[in-house]
């Protein structure tokens, strides 16, 4: 911590001692521990209030989080079976659902069916497109995603493994932590998305969304998830596998500056132009965006009474998809501090923040 601590003196022009009085009052008045206020920069003295009212730690937001989405309702977003299931009943665009396999644990909630070995065998492996995805129905952060490409009767993954339709059914049933998986469409990004980034990974769209207690549904903030060099999954993850992300101005799909952490490990650094492609990326507009942000409302409307979620939508050729819905949604504190998207004095969530907090307290009243 001490060489941390100085790392930041340095990079600020603070005393240590002036470093150390910051991550106390963050501490005291807001909770933030101080490696994490370190490694997000809340340490900068030249971070605006506002700026500082729109982080939250993952206790407070989570607390937010449990007042406003019933908890009975978990089950609806963080199961990728049930999630599927809810949106195909209500024509939500999500990613064709070609089989749940596994085993059903007690108290397990109701979503598609788990396919039978002789189902999965006879009817869905011999009907597999040449390439889909694979991942844990309880899974977060990208972990268990596997894409699977048909090599004759058999699959094989991005790693390089290659089962028959068999085997892969048995890996599936027998992960030991994992009790279920979904087996799902590949998704292709907009040819807008491949030019820009060189990519076929998938790349979504975080919209984070707000219904009050009148049903009223808005967008609080939007980032957009760049995948850099051969991960399957877009996953941010504080940029530690090397993935970036950006602001995106809700009014118009406008992205700002990507991020990415600091090589000196506290903060972020601007990354201006995409890595591979040496493309522009502040001022590139994500195509289809109004179709996006109207997805995003209506499937805020359907979810009720979850209240806030998380949605990670897909920019596909035929329009967006939603991917995943998340109930417990990360706060993105290094991009509220960052700069914001073009145009913007202040990152949207930092700026529609006091709604967050306000909706969580008439809720609870």
């Amino acid at each position: 911590m001490a060489r941390h601590v100085g790392v930041a003196a340095d990079q600020y022009g603070l005393s240590r001692g002036a470093v150390g009085g910051r991550l106390l009052s963050l501490y005291w008045r807001r909770g933030f521990r101080p490696g994490e206020a370190l490694r997000l920069g809340l340490a900068d003295p030249e971070i605006a209030p506002a700026s500082l009212d729109g982080c939250f730690t993952k206790e407070e937001l989570f607390a937010l989080q449990n007042r406003l989405n019933p908890v009975e309702l978990t089950s609806l977003t963080e199961d990728k079976s049930v999630f599927d299931a809810y949106c195909a009943a209500h024509a939500i665009p999500v990613p064709k659902h070609f089989a749940t396999l596994g085993r059903l644990s007690a108290g397990a909630p109701e979503g598609h069916a788990i396919a039978t070995r002789e189902a999965w065998l006879r009817d869905i492996a011999p009907d597999l497109p040449s390439q889909f995805i694979t991942k844990p129905a309880l899974g977060v952060y990208g972990a268990g995603v596997s894409l699977w490409t048909r090599e004759g009767a058999s699959f094989r993954d991005h790693k390089g493994r290659l089962l028959s339709a068999d085997a892969l059914y048995d890996q599936c049933c027998g992960d030991p932590k994992f009790d279920r998986y979904v087996v799902q469409q590949r998704l292709l990004n907009h040819p807008a998305l491949v030019e820009l980034t060189g990519s076929s990974t998938l790349q979504t769209v975080r919209l984070v969304t707000l219904t009050d207690t009148d049903g009223n549904a808005q967008c609080l903030y939007a980032e957009w998830k760049l995948a850099i060099g051969e991960s399957v999954t877009d996953n941010f993850a504080g940029g530690v596998g090397g993935n970036l992300v950006a602001s995106v101005r809700l009014s118009d799909g406008t992205i700002g500056a990507a991020q990415a952490p600091a090589p000196s490990g506290i903060g972020s650094t601007q990354v201006h132009r995409h890595p591979v492609t040496g493309a522009e990326l502040e001022g590139f507009r994500l195509p289809d965006w109004t179709s996006v942000t109207e997805l995003a409302l209506r499937a805020a409307r359907t979810f009720l009474p979850l209240r806030t979620i998380g949605w990670d939508i897909a920019l596909t050729p035929e329009g967006p998809v939603i991917v995943e819905g998340n109930r417990w949604w990360d706060p993105p504190n290094d991009a509220v501090i960052g700069p914001p998207a073009p145009g913007l004095a202040l990152h949207e969530l930092a700026a529609n923040s006091p709604k967050l907090r306000t909706a969580a307290q008439q809720i609870s009243q």
